[in-house]
């Protein structure tokens, strides 16, 4: 049947029951007309929205959008005007019209095509929206349902959000900008293996039945946690001294609000990269330099893109050890102040012996001057506490003065410190105690610019503590050349939060880490509140311990042992090398604790948007980190047979590093959730809403006994 105009009024109950499938080519799209296009004459398609208004009788108006904007349509007085002023929201329609400017003083500055409307003359219903379960809301987000379990089983309406629509053409464009750079940088894009073998590297895997030997036995494909190993044997066999992948990585984790069981990251591999520093211009003390030049290149590139703006050259680096000093985080937001500092090591008595043996803790405080905005009543600060076993290990004193008696009287803290150092209260050289809280007050300002560490010029001017414990607790954020500044009189009272932890930082977060991020939330949500800097704040963490007892992630994997940090491919640092010990003379716990790894952790913003390392290229090293550290079985150890293998045929240097885009992607678009930059996502809980996965492999129990079979598999 030929299409024809939907002109009258009878035919179009009809016409709305079928989908029309032949009309004429768009000449524009919805967000591209501007007051250049006046008098044209134009074709637009899209999606007809909910907004609609009649100024008179023979005068109305419809808002028609497609994934590029929107135009408003005005409607004189015809048939058309009231048919289509009819239309349910939603319904695809193309309309053919001419542009009208609006004239001087009555553009919408709201909408990229403000200042012109289209007259419509005619349009074709390509297809009737029915009743829907929500409306996708527009402008400023109202009427969006609040629950993603409505939004997520409908992921198809809730895209026509500007907001999605416009984060997934930016990501589209951020991630062009990042392939480009990379081919400018001589890389090569190469595929890799989706389905690989299970190997105890990291967190849970994805495992795929296939009936690929199920005869014998059920057989099994893991899917990718990451292409480590393959973009490592690629490197291996000289193929390509440059390699990166959009790649798709599979996890069985949690469903967090910044992870998802299926990620993309852009994944970098370099050969022939140093494994330590030809020099030490800033605190990078490793290899991988060159891996950081060209990850720095690319997310300057693709920040360029997605946000309009220029980042420094360089970015800042950072030890792990200071950032766990400095801010109690392995992944420091540091658009604010409140920084931690330590004051065990200003503790210690003149007489002390300098060779007294370093503790196996420290005291630390975290020093908070409210503003007029910035009170905390009791329950605030339970609520900064969180539960009761975590209130129970931080302590909460509020003073106008002399903070270092009230710490010497009232702190359990300080005086099971003192006891187990075998120091006496009347010993502590208040003077030196007193300097070190002023500076604790002036590394506690909100403000991250104002913040500024003097305790290691306060410390030369006073008796020193045992040599060792000065080297060892001073973290190396404290060592300015800044001339120290007298105590500050406080205006209101202070809030000073005690807290001990071991001298050897290890995990992701301390206990006032945890409370300063807590604290900043707070004071965020107060009305006029203090705001955290608007400045991008990029930072390199570095040397990681390379072991670590296993999280709660990689327990059911490490079964007690020792566990990489980042994963078993990562090489030592140059210095501790040694301390890896031999088949012969098997490291000790103390010595694997000490070692530092070459991974490096790119921190934005207080999350972590990339991380990478330099790799072991030695097969007889890679081994003995297999066998002798990590304690993995022989089987266990076979299952990287083809890497181990690899190596040994002449594997150059290398390093590379991956960047998570769903959370890059993120942080650029401003989304409150990696959910928000992808098309479609799992939910908080892992399960895929609008698919309905996962979910059994068959409707009945024989059809799943008869499914299963094929892979060699029952349900007991």
């Amino acid at each position: 049947m030929p299409l024809r105009l939907l002109r009258l009024a009878p035919l179009r109950a009809a016409a709305a029951r079928r989908c029309v499938s032949t009309f004429a080519a768009p000449t524009h799209s919805c967000g591209a007309l501007r007051a250049s296009h006046e008098g044209q004459r134009v074709v637009l398609a899209g999606w007809l929205l909910p907004a609609k208004r009649r100024a008179r009788e023979d005068l109305a108006f419809r808002v028609l959008r497609d994934a590029d904007g929107d135009t408003q349509l005005v409607l004189r007085g015809n048939i058309e005007e009231k048919d289509l002023m009819n239309e349910r929201a939603q319904s695809v329609l193309c309309v053919e019209g001419v542009v009208r400017a609006r004239g001087e003083g009555r553009e919408n500055e709201h909408m990229a095509t403000g200042a012109v409307d289209v007259e419509v003359e005619s349009y074709t219903l390509l297809n009737a929206a029915s009743e829907l379960p929500f409306e996708p809301s527009y402008g400023f987000e109202r009427g969006l349902p609040a629950r993603e379990e409505l939004r997520l089983p409908h992921r198809f309406l809730d895209l026509r959000r500007p907001k999605l629509t416009n984060n997934l053409q930016l990501r589209s464009r951020v991630t062009h900008a990042a392939r480009c750079f990379l081919h400018d940088a001589g890389f090569a894009e190469v595929d890799t293996p989706v389905l690989l073998r299970s190997t105890p590297e990291g967190a849970r895997e994805f495992l795929v039945p296939t009936r690929v030997g199920a005869d014998e036995a059920p057989a099994f494909y893991a899917l990718q946690q990451s292409p480590q190993q393959p973009k490592q044997l690629l490197i291996a066999s000289g193929a390509t001294q440059r390699y990166f992948q959009l790649a798709r990585c599979f996890r069985d984790e949690d469903g967090r609000k910044d992870r998802q069981p299926e990620f993309t990251q852009l994944d970098i591999e370099m050969a022939f990269v140093q494994g330590a520093p030809r020099t030490v211009t800033d605190k990078w003390r490793m290899g991988g330099e060159e891996v950081r030049n060209v990850v720095e290149g690319v997310v300057r590139r693709m920040w360029t893109e997605g946000r309009g703006e220029e980042l420094p050259e360089r970015f800042d680096v950072m030890p792990y050890q200071e950032a766990m000093a400095r801010f109690g985080s392995d992944k420091p937001d540091l658009r604010f102040g409140l920084e931690i500092c330590p004051i065990s090591h200003v503790l210690y008595p003149a007489s002390a012996a300098s060779s007294s043996a370093p503790p196996s803790s420290i005291v630390e405080v975290l020093h908070y001057t409210p503003g007029p905005d910035g009170q905390l009543n009791k329950k605030a600060i339970q609520q900064l506490l969180g539960d009761k076993e975590r209130a129970a290990e931080v302590e909460v004193f509020k003073a106008t003065s002399d903070l270092s008696a009230l710490l010497l009287t009232k702190s359990r803290h300080v005086r099971e410190y003192l006891a187990e150092q075998h120091i006496a209260a009347d010993e502590v050289p208040r003077e030196q105690l007193a300097k070190a809280l002023s500076a604790a007050a002036d590394a506690g300002r909100l403000s991250a610019e104002e913040t500024s560490a003097t305790m290691a010029a306060l410390l030369e001017q006073q008796s020193p503590a045992p040599a060792i414990i000065a080297t060892r607790e001073i973290p190396p954020h404290m060592a300015t050349e800044e001339a120290p500044r007298a105590p500050a009189k406080e205006a209101s009272p202070a809030f000073l939060f005690v807290a001990r932890r071991p001298a050897r930082a290890d995990g992701g977060s301390t206990l006032l880490g945890d409370l300063r991020l807590r604290l900043a939330q707070e004071l965020e949500h107060r009305e006029g509140g203090f705001a955290r800097s608007p400045r991008p704040h990029f930072v390199w963490i570095t040397e990681f311990p390379l072991f670590t007892r296993a999280d709660d992630d990689k327990a059911h994997l490490a079964r007690g042992r020792w566990s990489s940090t980042h994963h078993p491919f990562t090489a030592p640092m140059a210095e501790d090398v040694e301390l890896l010990g031999s088949r012969d003379a098997p490291a000790s716990d103390e010595q694997l604790a000490q070692i530092r790894g070459q991974h490096y952790d790119l921190v934005l913003n207080g999350q972590e948007v990339g991380g990478g390392s330099v790799r072991i290229h030695g097969a007889d090293m890679q081994e003995h980190v297999m066998r002798n550290v990590l304690r993995l079985t022989d089987e266990e150890v076979g299952r990287f047979g083809h890497l181990l293998h690899a190596l040994r045929c002449g594997a150059p240097p290398h390093a590379g590093l991956a960047i998570g885009m769903d959370r890059f992607m993120a942080i650029i678009c401003d989304a409150w959730s990696i959910r928000d930059v992808i098309a479609f996502p799992k939910s908080a809980g892992g399960s895929d809403l609008l698919f309905r996965s996962p979910a059994a492999a068959a409707a009945s129990a024989a059809e799943e006994a008869d499914v299963l079979a094929q892979y060699g598999l029952r349900r007991t």
